[in-house]
């Protein structure tokens, strides 16, 4: 039997199989790829942040040239880091905060001795700086040194480059001046000419008495700084006018428009000690102070005030205080105050004394000097020491106070008072000499000088009555004549005049008498001067009181006491005051 087509095609298809599905088959392949993709991703942010550096904060008074996410923070000219913020401080509103973002090697350097500030333009006497960020743009530089220390964030950032890169060799040092004079931020420093180093920067001190300097000086040079170098002000020039005329001098051109500072190392008895980094030595006006001044670093010194009751003038501040010819300090001040329990106004003088100036007992530190020196002076009292006035020089009258040691002075000690003790004192040499003789004057003055003279007149009246032999042209003729020869003759004075030479006449007679004709010869020759004298006192107090030789003598003789004795006094009184008119006169 013959199939139909229709049923011959039934038959020849197959049923379609359905397959089962499994887990294994539920992930299409086409998911490996993004998953792939996002572990790639995943593995670059964790090494993103794992590579990273720390992020730090500056501070700085002004934003000028920064921008966040473009201005870099370079070392050595090597990118070490980026900004990313910058935003003022909320708390003083006065500066503003910037966050950087270091690489992961700057670590190391975040240390207390890094510093940053901004590089841009800058114009300045000492020369024009920051001419390449004109096209690049400004950027924070960096300097520090390698340190083990803790890792800092936190920076106060500088508004000036610092003028030494961070970790170049040499000695970072302090200097301190009473004026900052021409001395400022990038002055030079001068040995024998030789630029060695420079300012860093000049600050008030803490107390707003000194001015401080922080001075570098370059290796190798540095080790020529030790304990007895001396740093003065070479600014400007220096004029000095002696015999052979005007002398200008100044270290360089340099120093002549920047300002400058010099050092030198005197040769001096004491050891030269190396210092270290932070060493403080004080800055003085011109060389001349340097060399007379000692090294005393930290400038700490003794001050006394003294008393003196005899006149300053010729003592000026800054005068010299010495012991046996050698400075060991300076006044300081001198004032004058009234002393309201005393009534009387007191001239104080301030003193300082230089320890450093005094070589002690080997082994005592130079810091250490100054408690030696006070621990010793109360001893150098006890054994006599004493200050005074002494003259300088004669032509100019200039004084200056002496430190000496006065045999058999009388015990005081030192009087501790505030703010200074009060060292004991003793009038000068001219002092001592003026006092003695206001002290004769004195007693002088207080003799009834008149009364004297009055008495002493009127005694030579007395005497010349007794004595008085009138002339012929008085005595006339006759009966007036035998009345004055009478009245001379009843004279107690005249007949004891008779009465000695007729007691002389009769030793002379005696004398001739003599077996062997001679006495001996004290004898004789005091007799003839007895007799010599009775006919001198008769001769003397012969004549008219106004014309009598006594008295005339000692009336002269008074007078001229009592001009001499005001001569003095005036003379006395015009040296007080002025004692180089013995010289130059009034």
């Amino acid at each position: 039997m013959t199939k139909s087509f229709h049923d011959q095609a039934k038959v020849d298809v197959a049923q379609p199989v359905v397959a089962q599905e499994t887990g294994a088959n539920t992930l299409s392949p086409i998911w490996i790829v993004p998953l792939i993709a996002a572990i790639i991703g995943l593995w670059l942010i964790y090494q993103h942040y794992t590579t990273q550096g720390p992020l730090i904060t500056i501070t700085f008074n002004s934003a000028e040239g920064l921008e966040a996410k473009r201005t870099p923070i370079k070392y050595l000219d090597v990118k070490m880091g980026r900004v990313e913020k910058v935003e003022i401080d909320k708390e003083s509103l006065r500066q503003v905060v910037v966050t950087a973002r270091m690489v992961q090697d700057a670590e190391n350097y975040l240390n207390n001795g890094t510093s940053f500030w901004v590089v841009r333009p800058r114009i300045s006497l000492s020369g024009i700086t920051g001419l390449q960020t004109l096209l690049s743009g400004s950027h924070i530089e960096m300097s520090s040194t390698v340190s083990d220390g803790e890792t800092k964030t936190f920076f106060q950032g500088l508004e000036h480059p610092p003028l030494t890169p961070g970790g170049a060799p040499g000695l970072r040092i302090g200097l301190r001046a009473a004026e900052a004079g021409a001395v400022e931020a990038g002055s030079p420093v001068f040995y024998r000419g030789i630029k060695v180093g420079a300012v860093e920067s000049r600050r008030l001190s803490e107390n707003g008495k000194y001015v401080e300097f922080d001075v570098f000086i370059h290796a190798p040079h540095h080790h020529l700084v030790n304990s007895n170098t001396r740093f003065w002000n070479a600014g400007g020039i220096d004029v000095t006018a002696n015999t052979e005329g005007l002398t200008l001098h100044s270290e360089s051109l340099e120093s002549l428009v920047l300002g400058g500072i010099a050092f030198m190392n005197p040769p001096r008895l004491k050891a030269n000690v190396p210092v270290n980094s932070g060493a403080l030595f004080t800055l003085y006006d011109t060389r001349t102070e340097a060399e007379i001044e000692p090294a005393d670093g930290a400038m700490e010194r003794l001050g006394y005030v003294l008393h003196f009751e005899e006149s300053l003038r010729g003592l000026k501040v800054g005068a010299p205080v010495e012991h046996r010819g050698v400075q060991i300090g300076y006044v300081a001040d001198i004032d004058i105050r009234y002393n309201a329990a005393t009534g009387l106004f007191e001239t104080p003088v301030l003193i300082f004394l230089d320890p450093q100036r005094i070589e002690w007992p080997v082994g005592t530190k130079v810091e250490d000097s100054l408690v030696t020196a006070k621990d010793n002076l109360p001893a150098a009292v006890e054994r006599g020491m004493r200050a005074r006035l002494q003259t300088g020089s004669l032509l100019t009258g200039a004084l200056f106070v002496d430190l000496a040691l006065i045999p058999d002075a009388k015990p005081v000690r030192i009087v501790e008072m505030d703010p200074y003790p009060v060292f004991p004192t003793v009038p000068g040499p001219f002092g001592q000499i003026t006092a003695k003789a206001t002290a004769v004057l004195d007693t002088l003055e207080a003799l009834p000088l008149e009364e004297l003279v009055s008495s002493a007149s009127q005694l030579l009246k007395d005497v010349d009555t007794l004595v008085r032999v009138p002339a012929t042209s008085e005595i006339g003729t006759g009966t007036e004549a035998n009345a004055v020869m009478a009245q001379r003759r009843s004279a107690p004075l005249y007949r004891f005049v008779e009465s000695m030479t007729s007691t002389l006449a009769g030793i002379n007679a005696l004398i001739g008498s003599h077996e062997d004709g001679q006495l001996p010869g004290n004898i004789a020759g005091s007799l003839r001067q007895l007799d010599a004298t009775l006919k001198s006192i008769e001769i003397l107090l012969q004549g008219d009181v106004t014309t009598s030789p006594l008295y005339y003598e000692f009336s002269t003789a008074l007078q001229e006491l009592t001009h001499a004795a005001r001569a003095i006094r005036s003379l006395t009184e015009t040296l007080e005051n002025n004692p180089n008119a013995i010289i130059f006169g009034k």
